[in-house]
Formats: C-alpha cells, sequence, structure tokens
C-alpha cells in the first residue's frame, strides 16, 4: 500500500479507507465492483432483439433463394427428361407412348411410367423438389407439384411440363400457351407438339 493511503490497523492487518488514493486509481471497492460485473436487463433485451430482428431478415431471404433453387432444379430436371426422351427417340424413332404420365387430381404416378420407357437412358427418373402430396386425393389441393408427360401426333411430338412452379418468371421460360395454356404457373417444353 501506498505510503500517503490512510489505512486502519486491527489485528496486524492493514484496511483501506473508502476514497484512499488507491482506490480511486484502481477502481471501485469489491462490494460495488460485484454489482457492475454483469449485463444490465434492459441491455440484454436490446441484444436479444437485435439478434431476433437479423434472424428474421435471414429467414426471409433464405425462404426466397429456396423458392429460387426449386425451380432452378425442375428446370433442370425437365432439360434431363428432354434429353432421355431423345436419345429414346433416337432409338425408336418414337417418343414413348404415354398419353399423360401423371393423374392431373393428385400428380400420382401412371402406368406406364416414364421409368418403365427411360430406365436404359436415365438411372433414376426425377420428381418435382417438393413432391406429389403425401396422402393422394388428401392432401393434393391447388399445391400439388409434379412433372406431366403427354405424347403428341403419334409418338412424333411431346410436351413435358413441371406443374406448380413457385415463381412467374420460371413459368415464362418455358414455351408458353402453345405448350400449355396456363404460362403463369406450369414450365412447359416439348417438340412438335402443335
Amino acid at each position: 500500500m501506498a505510503s500517503n493511503d490512510v489505512a486502519l490497523q486491527s489485528r496486524g492487518r492493514l484496511y483501506p479507507l473508502r476514497n484512499s488514493p488507491s482506490q480511486r486509481l484502481f477502481g471501485r471497492t469489491k462490494a460495488r465492483a460485484q454489482f457492475q460485473m454483469g449485463f444490465t436487463l434492459i441491455e440484454l433485451l436490446v441484444v436479444i432483439s437485435v439478434i431476433g430482428l437479423l434472424a428474421s431478415v435471414i429467414m426471409v431471404a433464405l425462404n426466397s433463394a429456396r423458392v429460387k433453387a426449386r425451380d432452378i432444379k425442375r428446370m433442370s430436371d425437365i432439360g434431363q427428361l428432354q434429353t432421355a426422351l431423345e436419345l429414346y427417340y433416337d432409338k425408336y424413332s418414337i417418343y414413348p407412348n404415354i398419353s399423360q404420365s401423371a393423374d392431373s387430381t393428385n400428380c400420382e404416378d401412371r402406368t406406364p411410367a416414364l421409368v418403365f420407357y427411360l430406365g436404359e437412358f436415365m438411372s433414376s427418373i426425377p420428381h418435382d423438389p417438393q413432391g406429389p402430396p403425401a396422402v393422394p386425393n388428401v392432401d393434393a389441393g391447388p399445391d400439388r407439384h409434379c412433372y406431366f408427360y403427354n405424347v403428341k401426333k403419334s409418338g412424333q411430338g411431346y410436351v413435358i411440363m413441371a406443374y406448380q412452379v413457385e415463381q412467374v418468371t420460371t413459368a415464362a421460360k418455358g414455351e408458353g400457351a402453345a405448350c400449355y395454356p396456363d404460362v403463369v404457373n406450369v414450365y412447359c417444353k416439348g417438340i412438335n407438339y402443335q
């Protein structure tokens, strides 16, 4: 302890007095310092509010990215199916004779399915990222998502579409109303279908 500090001596120990120069130099007393170690309730609430706000902004951004990613996958899947259909046509000089590959009510695959025809050209037939409803005829409703294939002109043409895309801009990248009348919800591609 500095020589100019005022102290009490009791039983051989020195106890510094309040407001001594060493306490002013090194901070508060131990009793006051214990209460000032943590954060106040207001500080904690502000930090939690800021974290919550940032989390909600990030979730909105992630959701729009997911929507875009699903639509990009749909366009990619349709492109892969078109490639497999062209390989089938090159080998057999006709496109698979399926009048409708999925049920328009609940998006279930119909028999004969595309896998029967395209199995030798694709290891697996892609399905919509959101898939068909979990319980057909119950969960179907307006939000069904699936791929349709329809043969045209006695096997010399076809249309293939992703039903229920999530962005209008994705539907606009298709071939339009000539391919399928719904140009808002459907991404449609095809060959020789008019």
